[in-house]
């Protein structure tokens, strides 16, 4: 990753609230395949108490390999992207939010109680001077 790239980062350690949902858009031209998205909800739990919900999305072969291994309850720890989604609902009115495009997933000992992971671990590559 750049410098640049490592900016707009972030690191979610978690539980699947969801199973991974696959839905196709389209046909990929370079190999008339179907392309894929995959996407699921993940539980965070805060530092202060209580949890938060982040939508994770899986985009390409990503999309049916994360279908395939994550399950709901499934504890991961995942490198992700903010992207902004926009669109207007049916009368018109603008709407947006922040969803989060995985870039590795790893899946974690699904044994160990919340409270055992409290610290992120981010790699060296990612520390911030």
């Amino acid at each position: 990753m750049t410098t640049d790239q490592q900016e707009n980062v972030a690191i979610l350690v978690g539980n699947l609230a969801t199973e991974v949902r696959i839905s196709e858009a389209g046909h990929d031209p370079r190999t008339d395949k179907p392309f894929v998205f995959g996407d699921c909800r993940l539980a965070v739990s805060r530092q202060l108490g209580g949890t938060s919900f982040f939508t994770v999305k899986f985009s390409g072969k990503a999309a049916i390999i994360a279908s395939d291994n994550l399950t709901k309850g499934a504890r991961i720890r995942a490198l992700v992207e903010p992207v902004e989604e926009t669109w207007r609902t049916d009368d018109n009115q603008p709407r947006s939010r922040v969803v989060f495009r995985a870039i590795k997933v790893e899946i974690l000992n699904q044994a160990q109680p919340d409270a055992e992971i409290v610290n992120t671990i981010v790699p060296e590559q990612l520390t911030v001077a």
